[in-house]
């Protein structure tokens, strides 16, 4: 999740983000370290990381290494959780 603030933003023309690379909009190497901002915890909660605090309760879950639409992830921590989300926008597909 990102919450931009677009009078900070003026590098991201479309000329920019159509020439960028992937790795450099993902870095965020049009802008400087001291511009970015942090998020709580809850808000970008890394599913199976190590050091997540398991008391933060996560408003939005970040799979990094792969997630339960994998075959080889689909036992990792809040399966259950995405699977119901799934269904209850696919209509139980």
């Amino acid at each position: 999740m990102i919450v931009w603030n677009n009078e900070r933003c003026r590098m991201l023309t479309p000329q920019y983000v159509n020439k960028a690379t992937g790795l450099e909009l993902h870095r965020f190497l049009w802008t400087k370290d001291e511009e970015i901002g942090s998020l709580p915890l809850a808000w970008n909660n890394l599913v199976d990381e190590n050091g997540q605090d398991p008391n933060i309760a996560p408003k939005i879950l970040h799979w990094t290494n792969g997630g339960p639409w994998f075959r080889e992830f689909e036992t990792c921590s809040y399966a259950e959780e995405w699977r119901a989300e799934y269904r209850a926008m696919t209509g139980g597909y």
